[in-house]
Protein backbone atom coordinates (compact mmCIF):
# COMPACT_ATOMS: atom_id res chain seq x y z
CA UNK A 1 0.00 0.00 0.00
CA UNK A 2 1.51 3.15 -1.11
CA UNK A 3 1.61 5.80 1.17
CA UNK A 4 2.31 9.84 0.51
CA UNK A 5 2.63 12.37 3.71
CA UNK A 6 3.61 15.80 4.08
CA UNK A 7 3.85 17.72 7.18
CA UNK A 8 3.79 21.62 7.28
CA UNK A 9 3.12 23.91 10.35
CA UNK A 10 1.53 26.80 10.20
CA UNK A 11 1.95 29.90 12.61
CA UNK A 12 -1.28 30.24 13.73
CA UNK A 13 -4.30 28.63 15.75
CA UNK A 14 -5.92 25.22 14.53
CA UNK A 15 -9.43 27.12 14.08
CA UNK A 16 -7.87 29.57 11.48
CA UNK A 17 -6.15 26.88 9.54
CA UNK A 18 -9.53 24.46 9.43
CA UNK A 19 -10.93 28.22 8.48
CA UNK A 20 -9.14 28.40 5.66
CA UNK A 21 -9.48 24.91 5.02
CA UNK A 22 -12.90 24.48 4.82
CA UNK A 23 -13.26 27.55 2.80
CA UNK A 24 -13.54 25.43 -0.52
CA UNK A 25 -14.92 28.28 -2.75
CA UNK A 26 -11.79 30.23 -2.52
CA UNK A 27 -9.40 27.60 -2.98
CA UNK A 28 -8.96 28.74 -6.91
CA UNK A 29 -7.38 32.12 -4.94
CA UNK A 30 -4.53 30.25 -3.39
CA UNK A 31 -3.61 26.74 -4.43
CA UNK A 32 -2.92 25.67 -8.10
CA UNK A 33 -3.06 21.57 -6.66
CA UNK A 34 -6.08 21.19 -5.34
CA UNK A 35 -8.44 23.77 -7.42
CA UNK A 36 -11.49 23.06 -6.36
CA UNK A 37 -13.85 21.00 -3.92
CA UNK A 38 -17.54 21.11 -4.73
CA UNK A 39 -20.23 19.43 -1.89
CA UNK A 40 -22.50 17.70 -4.14
CA UNK A 41 -24.91 16.37 -1.49
CA UNK A 42 -28.20 17.96 -2.32
CA UNK A 43 -28.40 20.89 0.49
CA UNK A 44 -24.88 20.20 1.86
CA UNK A 45 -22.55 23.19 1.81
CA UNK A 46 -18.94 22.99 2.86
CA UNK A 47 -19.96 24.41 6.05
CA UNK A 48 -22.32 21.48 6.56
CA UNK A 49 -20.01 18.71 4.93
CA UNK A 50 -20.58 15.54 6.95
CA UNK A 51 -19.28 11.60 6.65
CA UNK A 52 -21.22 9.98 3.84
CA UNK A 53 -21.27 13.51 1.85
CA UNK A 54 -19.95 13.33 -1.59
CA UNK A 55 -17.59 15.65 -2.94
CA UNK A 56 -16.42 16.90 -6.69
CA UNK A 57 -12.71 17.63 -6.77
CA UNK A 58 -9.92 18.94 -9.08
CA UNK A 59 -6.38 18.52 -8.46
CA UNK A 60 -3.79 19.57 -11.29
CA UNK A 61 -0.84 17.84 -10.83
CA UNK A 62 2.21 20.17 -10.34
CA UNK A 63 4.59 18.74 -13.06
CA UNK A 64 2.84 17.22 -15.33
CA UNK A 65 -0.04 19.55 -15.74
CA UNK A 66 -1.95 16.78 -15.39
CA UNK A 67 -6.16 17.62 -14.60
CA UNK A 68 -8.42 15.15 -12.56
CA UNK A 69 -11.95 15.13 -11.41
CA UNK A 70 -12.77 12.65 -9.19
CA UNK A 71 -15.79 12.14 -6.86
CA UNK A 72 -14.92 10.81 -3.21
CA UNK A 73 -17.18 10.60 -0.20
CA UNK A 74 -16.37 12.15 2.69
CA UNK A 75 -14.84 9.90 5.66
CA UNK A 76 -14.42 12.19 8.38
CA UNK A 77 -15.31 16.29 9.31
CA UNK A 78 -14.03 16.83 12.58
CA UNK A 79 -11.55 19.34 14.51
CA UNK A 80 -8.58 17.11 14.11
CA UNK A 81 -9.37 15.90 10.69
CA UNK A 82 -11.20 15.80 7.15
CA UNK A 83 -10.71 12.89 4.90
CA UNK A 84 -12.29 11.80 1.72
CA UNK A 85 -12.01 8.13 0.16
CA UNK A 86 -12.25 7.83 -3.77
CA UNK A 87 -11.78 5.19 -6.06
CA UNK A 88 -11.60 3.68 -8.93
CA UNK A 89 -14.33 0.93 -10.75
CA UNK A 90 -13.85 -0.52 -7.01
CA UNK A 91 -12.04 -0.61 -3.78
CA UNK A 92 -10.54 -3.82 -4.95
CA UNK A 93 -8.69 -1.75 -8.10
CA UNK A 94 -8.16 1.42 -6.94
CA UNK A 95 -8.75 3.12 -3.85
CA UNK A 96 -7.19 6.50 -2.24
CA UNK A 97 -7.76 7.53 1.32
CA UNK A 98 -6.69 11.35 1.25
CA UNK A 99 -6.67 13.33 4.88
CA UNK A 100 -5.63 16.25 6.55
CA UNK A 101 -4.89 16.01 9.86
CA UNK A 102 -5.04 19.48 12.21
CA UNK A 103 -3.26 19.42 15.56
CA UNK A 104 -2.80 22.35 17.92
CA UNK A 105 0.92 22.63 18.88
CA UNK A 106 2.22 24.19 22.82
CA UNK A 107 3.38 27.34 20.86
CA UNK A 108 -0.15 27.97 18.95
CA UNK A 109 1.15 27.38 15.85
CA UNK A 110 -0.85 24.29 13.95
CA UNK A 111 0.65 20.99 12.30
CA UNK A 112 -0.99 20.32 9.14
CA UNK A 113 0.06 16.17 8.02
CA UNK A 114 -1.97 15.50 4.23
CA UNK A 115 -1.91 11.90 3.30
CA UNK A 116 -2.99 9.69 0.87
CA UNK A 117 -3.07 6.39 1.35
CA UNK A 118 -3.62 3.83 -2.25
CA UNK A 119 -5.09 0.80 -1.98
CA UNK A 120 -6.22 -1.92 -4.89
CA UNK A 121 -5.15 -3.97 -7.71
CA UNK A 122 -3.90 -0.69 -9.62
CA UNK A 123 -2.14 0.98 -6.71
CA UNK A 124 1.38 0.18 -7.30
CA UNK A 125 1.30 0.85 -11.10
CA UNK A 126 -0.44 4.18 -10.73
CA UNK A 127 1.57 5.35 -7.70
CA UNK A 128 4.59 4.82 -9.96
CA UNK A 129 2.90 7.15 -12.62
CA UNK A 130 2.17 9.98 -10.31
CA UNK A 131 3.43 9.49 -6.74
CA UNK A 132 6.61 11.95 -6.76
CA UNK A 133 4.64 14.31 -8.74
CA UNK A 134 1.82 14.09 -6.10
CA UNK A 135 3.84 14.12 -3.31
CA UNK A 136 5.19 17.48 -5.02
CA UNK A 137 1.38 18.81 -4.92
CA UNK A 138 1.04 18.41 -1.33
CA UNK A 139 4.13 20.14 -0.51
CA UNK A 140 2.58 23.02 -2.89
CA UNK A 141 -0.36 22.87 -1.64
CA UNK A 142 0.61 22.76 2.20
CA UNK A 143 3.03 25.98 1.33
CA UNK A 144 0.11 27.47 0.07
CA UNK A 145 -2.41 26.50 2.93
CA UNK A 146 0.03 28.00 4.96
CA UNK A 147 0.66 31.37 3.12
CA UNK A 148 -3.34 32.04 3.12
CA UNK A 149 -3.74 31.21 6.73
CA UNK A 150 -0.71 33.22 7.98
CA UNK A 151 -2.41 36.48 6.35
CA UNK A 152 -3.47 39.25 8.74
CA UNK A 153 -7.57 39.43 8.66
Amino acid sequence: MPLISETIEIDCDVQKVRKTFQNFINYSSWTAFIQTIEVTTPGKTQDTVSVGDELKVKVCLPKSKKESIFTPTVLENSESCFKWCGTLLSNYIFSGEHSFTFKQLENGSTEVIQSENFTGMLSSPIFMLIGEDTKEGFKLFNAALKQESEKKD
